[in-house]
């Protein structure tokens, strides 16, 4: 295959010249300032000078599959051939794979898109190995690296193992700190894996020690119920000006700042619920000295945003759309925040005595609903209400912007099955795991083509590598605590392209989870600017 791609802008042009060589970097550039564009051009360049062989990408699904039928037909400036290898199919993707091999070396530069759940997979491993084997000096592309920031993961250390049979490595992360200012390590170390050793960090421990703050809790003991000793919870809302991450205890019981904190905690407490003694461990909940943080990895990466790329793009507006909860939902929602149980309606009890569960389900109540406890894929159970105050709401504003296409983001499954009944496929189409990939390319032709006016998603699902110009408005539902997963979200439709400026509004139960949530993130979004570097701007701010 053959193109004439478009011309680089100088901000793309100004890191391919300076960077082409190098065996390996990062491009912690913001969502929307072309990062694959100078990749697939260094990719060629190292081609032509004859120091690469083959190019293989790993990414999340659908995004893997984008890189072979949008990005690099469009970018290529040299001949290549190319395969996005997913588990399904396994004949037609055996014979495709087996020509993509026959490739004759030197002559067009071979592409192989991987997902990164397609690598943990013996098949996946395999087709990588073969075509290692086949073009031995591997230009690797690892997009949407935040997938690699946990260490200790599979994921990561599979990953971590291609990289080492690489020539050359480029990372991609348009958000390389989505939820904990050490998110960097891992994916810098996959870079290379001397990096941190060389700046005095042997081990992860030594760098978390470093930069986070620790505090010790007890977990267990024999007084189960005096949980608000030893379970109190602790989210971040800004730092203070003395480096060090601040936190404020929250009367909700039980938010905890990130999955992993809440997840540590938990496993810690249900390993040692029959201790009598109970047992110490340290979590982090705070961090300290980001400046220097974000010097040290000034020398294998660079980060730039949408203003210093000079892309001028209509602004971002925020606006909260604020309901009540009906009062039998709200009975329920008090209850299960204090107590950490309720029994509804036919004698169902609910329980959610660990930190990361609380939060679910107290959000799940805001929503008007709770799982079935014995028999988590059945219908679940709604709470006691005249009608569902949170769909009543969505349904009052999506009347209010008439015909205009907007894209719903949700948290819950159900969330997503409750609003595609509402509204019916001849006025939306929906992209989450209910939907497969053949479905989700018609479901994302059908809204890009004005056909359908609402694109019912889930960021965990749709949230990466898509350009969804078309609209300009955004609805979150309901949020996760994901920062990585709100700002890929938001920039499917704030880049090149967009003409208009791009609304983002969230629903909030007032007095519940929700502000909680939308506080966290700010937070999150704070230590995230400290660390890569970014100007200062409010985000997220009510308007």
């Amino acid at each position: 295959m053959t193109t004439t791609p478009p011309p680089l802008f100088p901000h793309q042009q100004e890191l391919l010249d300076r960077t082409w060589e190098l065996p390996a970097w990062a491009l912690f550039w913001q969502t929307g300032c072309g990062k694959t564009s100078p990749v697939i051009h260094t990719a060629a360049r190292l081609f032509n000078a004859r120091q690469i062989d083959g190019a293989i990408v790993i990414a999340p699904n659908m995004v893997h599959r984008n890189w072979i039928t949008d990005e690099i037909p469009k970018h290529s400036p040299i001949s290549w051939q190319g395969l996005d290898w997913h588990s399904s199919r396994a004949k037609a993707q055996d014979r495709a794979l087996a020509r993509l091999l026959e490739t004759k070396r030197g002559i067009d530069l071979p592409w192989l898109a991987i997902t990164y759940d397609g690598l943990l997979t013996p098949r996946g491993r395999q087709a990588v190995l073969d075509f290692v084997a086949r073009f031995p000096r591997v230009f690797l592309v690892i997009d949407e690296a935040a997938r690699v920031k946990n260490p200790e993961a599979t994921r990561t250390k599979k990953v971590a193992a291609l990289r080492r049979l690489a020539s050359h490595v480029r990372l991609l992360n348009g958000t390389p700190v989505g939820q904990a200012a050490t998110d960097v390590y891992a994916q810098l170390k996959i870079l290379d894996d001397q990096y941190w050793i060389r700046h005095g960090f042997g081990s992860w421990t030594s760098f978390q020690s470093r930069f986070c703050v620790m505090k010790k809790i007890v977990v267990g003991g024999e007084d189960e119920g005096d949980r608000s000793k030893k379970w109190e919870p602790i989210v971040p809302y800004e730092a203070d000006p003395s480096g060090v991450a601040a936190y404020e205890q929250l009367d909700l019981t039980g938010i905890i700042d990130t999955p992993v904190t809440a997840g540590a905690v938990d496993a810690q407490r249900a390993s040692t619920a029959s201790a009598v003694t109970g047992r110490t461990i340290e979590i982090p909940v705070g961090y300290r000295d980001l400046d220097k943080l974000h010097a040290l990895i000034q020398p294998i990466s660079s980060r730039l945003t949408k203003e210093q790329a000079g892309l001028n793009l209509p602004p971002k507006l925020y606006q909260r759309l604020v309901f009540e909860l009906a009062p039998e939902q709200r009975a329920v929602y008090d209850k299960l925040r204090k107590e950490y149980m309720v029994e509804l309606e036919g004698g169902v009890l609910v329980t959610a005595a660990l930190a990361m569960v609380r939060i679910l389900r107290l959000q799940q109540v805001a929503s008007g609903y709770l799982p079935n406890p014995d028999d988590p894929e059945a219908e679940p159970i709604l709470v006691p209400q005249a009608s569902n105050p949170r769909l009543r709401a969505f349904m009052d504003w999506l009347e209010d912007i008439g015909p205009q296409q907007a894209i719903v983001w949700c948290r819950f499954t159900h969330d997503v099955d409750l609003i595609c009944r509402e509204l019916g496929p001849p006025r939306c189409v929906r992209f989450d795991g209910k939907v497969g990939e053949k479905d989700k390319a018609t479901a994302l032709d059908l809204f890009k083509g004005g056909k359908r006016q609402i694109c019912v998603a889930k960021a965990s699902s749709m949230g990466m590598g898509l350009t969804l110009v078309n609209s300009s408005i955004s609805f979150y539902y309901s949020n996760t605590f994901s920062l990585l997963e709100r700002l890929q979200s938001e920039d499917r439709q704030h880049r090149p392209g967009q003409h208009h400026a791009v609304t983002y509004v969230d629903l909030i139960a007032d007095r519940t989870v929700d502000s909680k949530i939308l506080a966290a993130l700010r937070s999150h979004h704070e230590v995230a600017r400290k660390v890569v570097g970014d100007e200062y701007r409010s985000w997220l701010e009510e308007t």
